[in-house]
């Protein structure tokens, strides 16, 4: 049987809002993750393949 539409009305969402705020964090720190160890990266003396693809232009873009 479907919902009527009062019962989707008065449907509790917070635990969607929740999901969305831990998600969210969970997403900012997997960015402040990759960009600090990109950024550390650069300090490092990379040889061989490693080296030249850290010096190629699109890896330049990112920086």
């Amino acid at each position: 049987m479907l919902p009527t539409l009062s019962h989707i009305h008065a449907w509790d969402t917070e635990h969607l809002i929740e999901a969305a705020y831990y998600w969210t964090k969970v997403a900012d720190q997997w960015e402040d993750v990759f960009l600090e160890m990109r950024n550390r990266s650069h300090f490092i003396a990379w040889e061989g393949a490693g080296g030249d693809g850290c010096d190629s232009e699109p890896a330049l873009t990112y920086r």
